[in-house]
């Protein structure tokens, strides 16, 4: 029981770890997308709507890539 306890704070913490930092991914992950979209429908020299749409989901594709593996 005691080598269950200990795995069990252990696999406990891990979990912890990963949804905070997830948490914390996921937040910039959209702060990043939204001003992607404001700049990109906003800016200058703002492009054609195709364009906007691949920028957008290529952004949006790569910041779930970057997420912790165990996040649930």
């Amino acid at each position: 029981m005691k080598r269950i306890d200990k795995y069990t704070r252990a696999a406990r913490s891990f979990h912890n770890l990963t949804r905070w930092v997830s948490i914390r991914i996921d937040t910039l992950s959209g702060l990043f997308v939204g001003s992607l979209a404001t700049y990109l429908v906003y800016g200058p020299n703002s492009p054609d709507a195709a364009r906007i749409g691949f920028l957008l989901v290529t952004s949006v594709t790569l910041s779930n890539l970057v997420r912790p593996m165990h996040a649930t």
